[in-house]
């Protein structure tokens, strides 16, 4: 049976095992920020898109990056693991 710290333990889970963390929509006490914030603890990239101004503001905060197209993050993707794009 799922209980709920099972979605927790999968959040974490994912962020540490990925280049970086997308946020295309989520709720502001979603589980995309849960996997965001674990993300940005463990020195990952994390990307919101462009459409999500108020979450984007709020992430920011915490050194996650705007961005405006999934080519900037296919652009990130193709680097070599660690390597940073200038974004604005």
């Amino acid at each position: 049976k799922m209980r709920k710290w099972h979605f927790l333990e999968r959040d974490r889970f994912m962020a540490l095992t990925t280049r970086a963390t997308v946020i295309v929509e989520s709720d502001e006490d979603g589980g995309a920020v849960k996997q965001a914030g674990y993300a940005l603890s463990a020195g990952r990239r994390v990307f919101v898109m462009a459409s999500e101004k108020r979450l984007g503001r709020l992430l920011a905060r915490d050194g996650a990056e705007k961005a405006a197209s999934g080519n900037e993050i296919l652009d990130f993707m193709e680097k070599p693991y660690g390597a940073r794009l200038p974004f604005d």
